[in-house]
This record gives C-alpha cells, structure tokens and sequence, in this order.
C-alpha cells in the first residue's frame, strides 16, 4: 500500500504543528534526538512508522521500544552510539511484537552490549551496520525474526537465536567476529525451523538438526536449514 503524503507539504511552509498534524494523518513520525525515540513510539498507533533524522545520537542507557512499529533511519548517516558510561543489555531494547529496525547505524563504542535485543515474535532488522559492541542481534523465544542484509563486526556472536524459538530468517549479512571464542552466528539447541542462507562470517555458524544433519524427515529434526554460506559450519546433533 502507498503511504499518502499530503500535497501540503510541498506547497506549504508549515509550521511545527501543522507539520506534526500532517505526520499523524500520513503515519510518519521523525524524531531527532534519542530521548523522543521512546516517546515518540509510545503516542503513535500499533504499525506506524518513526523516522530517525541523520545524526549520531549518544545513549547512556538502552532506548525502549514497547510497541510495534517500524524504525527507519538514513543508513550510515543516522548513528546510536553507546556513551562512555553506557550500562545495559542492548542498545535497543525491543518489548513488542512486529517491530522492524531498517536502516540504522549502532557503534557500541567498545560496550559488552548488543545492538538489539528482543523476546518477542516479529522481529526485522535489515539493512543495519552494527559495530563496536559485544554482539549484534539477540533474540531468546521470539518467533520469526528476520536479519538481512546486515554489516555485523562484534566481539562475541553477530546474530545469536535461543529458547523455543521457530521460523526465523538470517540471510544476506556480513559477519566479523573478533572475539578468539567468537561465533559468527548463533542457533540454540530449542531453535527451530530456521533458515540461515547466503551469509559471510569469519566465525563459525553453530546449529542442531537432531534428527540428523539435513535430513528434515528424520523423527525430531529442528527442520533448520543452513546453507550457501561462506563460514565454517558447526552442526550439532
């Protein structure tokens, strides 16, 4: 579906209210500091878009985000970078099912943390850079999470699934993991049903197939399906 833009827009000067009135009425909302992020997510409705202006904003501790929504920034231009002091899991703490984060530079500026964090169902991250940080994507018991097309360079896992989780996708990213221990992405031993398809990683992908490796009709395999990646693969039955 097109989003409606208003013709006002371009034939206008308008000012901060009528602007913000537009936003509502097309389901857009810009934000320009980290602080408004929460703020700007909890007035919207469930599914609305946010986007995040071209800037490199400081964060002490993890944005919120409690409600569903897609999060769009500028690429390379629109940065959350962890401050000096920053204490927290993640730098986007994700407490909502379908949200989608599109788009956005995380430089963890050498914090143990992750860029996103979830444990919900929904789950997109695409088209990120992450960098600077412990790990990259986490997510424990959430169902259907997508990462694509994203530029991971963490210390300990670039993408890293757990719990009971099904269905989920990791394709197309670019994953450096600097950590001796490291792994470059992550299935845990309940993760099912998940595709892990055309990624780079300097680390191993770890994943369990119980039933065998690939063979999906054998009593209690996950049915993940790992393949035509450039990484060593580390399959646990």
């Amino acid at each position: 579906m097109k989003r409606f833009t208003s013709p006002f827009r371009k034939d206008w000067t308008l000012g901060p209210i009528l602007t913000a009135w537009l936003d509502r009425l097309e389901g857009v909302f810009q934000t320009r500091s980290p602080e408004s992020i929460s703020s700007t997510i909890a007035a919207i409705e469930p599914g609305q878009v946010v986007m995040l202006a071209p800037d490199t904003w400081e964060v002490g501790a993890p944005i919120p985000i409690k409600r569903s929504c897609t999060i769009i920034g500028s690429g390379l231009g629109t940065k959350i970078k962890a401050g000096a002091s920053f204490t927290g899991a993640a730098l986007f703490d994700v407490d909502a099912e379908n949200v989608v984060i599109k788009d956005v530079s995380f430089d963890g500026n050498g914090a143990s943390a992750a860029a996103v964090k979830s444990t919900w169902n929904g789950l997109s991250v695409v088209g990120c850079k992450i960098e600077g940080l412990g790990s990259g994507v986490n997510v424990n018991g959430g169902n259907g999470t997508l990462v694509s097309n994203c530029y991971i360079s963490c210390t300990t896992a670039g993408v890293s699934i757990s719990g009971t989780s099904s269905s989920n996708r990791i394709n197309g990213n670019n994953i450096q993991v600097s950590g001796a221990s490291g792994q470059g992405i992550v299935l845990g031993s309940s993760v099912s049903y998940t595709s892990v398809v055309g990624n780079v990683s300097n680390k191993e992908i770890e994943f369990h197939n119980t039933g065998g490796a690939q063979s999906f009709a054998a009593p209690g395999n996950l049915g993940n399906h790992v393949a035509g990646n450039a990484a060593v693969l580390d399959e646990k039955t």
